[in-house]
């Protein structure tokens, strides 16, 4: 027992230091070095499955590509009610879903710059484009990140992340984070919008995320709710105040709350027929629409070729 204790604890040690270093004089790098090893004893046994996993031939590239992998599960991700063994299933089984579908899918979550999904040129914007990679931003909320990005203006307008588990019933898409711009910004919002013809980006990164689970041909989606958003699992103190409503944006997108906190999301988004549009804005919608079905052809172009 103890010979595993100090195993668990040297390899937590030496990922530690590949994923932040350990630059002179940095006393709060060997502090995190030193809090991984602890919790790495803490679950010895456990972490050791997980390590022998990191250390499979099919995986130790995208540990490679992303060092902070090897301490995933070791906090809250997902969901804060899910505890180590589904969030190492649910780890596990989006790298084996990645490598068996292989291809672009696999290159976007190794590659630095990722997966080009689509790009649509805007009216007095440049274009938009939409890249799927991975991210060190969703730690807790997913592997698979896509991103929306607009030529011109730095970073990201609106993103998400999600990861997959096969069920009895099928693979299942959880998509545990969706965020908008950094900051606000509502010019670049109101800009996004205005040439997405009245689309706001977050409502645009839910219609993504649907395209993407049926490009994949997964048997459901599922967005994470208020009450069980990893920013609600605080050790110490209050909960922490989510600014964004999900359970409103599901809602919007048809979605149907579960007993456990998801919201099941239809695979297809619904569209107002012509007689739900008041005359003056059905040009808006047709160019709407339009717009997002250029974006779903070239979203299943991309990730059916792999």
């Amino acid at each position: 027992m103890i010979q595993g204790y100090i195993q668990v604890s040297r390899k937590a040690w030496a990922y530690s230091a590949q994923a932040y270093g350990t630059p002179p004089g940095q006393g709060k790098h060997l502090k995190r070095h030193l809090r991984w090893a602890a919790l790495a004893v803490l679950r010895e046994a456990a972490v050791q499955g997980w390590f022998s996993f990191l250390e499979e031939a099919v995986i130790r590239p995208f540990v490679t590509a992303n060092p902070r992998l090897a301490f995933r599960p070791m906090g809250t991700y997902m969901s804060r009610r899910w505890g180590w063994s589904r969030r190492f299933k649910v780890i596990r089984e989006t790298y084996f879903f990645v490598n068996a579908k292989g291809g672009v899918f696999q290159e976007a979550m190794l590659r630095q710059d990722g997966l080009l999904l689509a790009r649509i040129p805007l009216e007095k914007t440049g274009a938009m484009n939409l890249r799927m990679r991975a991210d060190a931003q969703f730690r807790k909320e997913g592997e698979i990140g896509v991103f929306l990005e607009i030529d011109g203006i730095p970073g990201s307008v609106s993103s998400f992340a999600c990861s997959l588990e096969r069920l009895p019933t099928g693979w299942t898409c959880y998509v545990g984070a969706l965020q908008g711009r950094k900051g606000g910004d509502e010019e670049t919002i109101k800009l996004a919008t205005k040439a997405m013809h009245g689309l706001r980006p977050k409502a645009l990164m839910a219609f993504v995320a649907q395209e993407v689970a049926r490009s994949l041909r997964v048997a459901s989606l599922l967005g994470v709710g208020n009450d069980i958003h990893v920013a609600r699992a605080r050790i110490l103190g209050p909960a922490k105040k989510i600014l964004f409503d999900y359970d409103d944006l599901w809602l919007e997108a048809g979605g149907i709350r579960q007993p456990d906190g998801w919201y099941q999301l239809p695979l297809k988004a619904p569209r107002r027929g012509p007689e739900e549009i008041k005359p003056n804005k059905r040009s808006m919608y047709a160019k709407r629409y339009a717009f997002m079905d250029s974006l779903s052809r070239q979203i299943r172009t991309v990730l059916t070729a792999s």
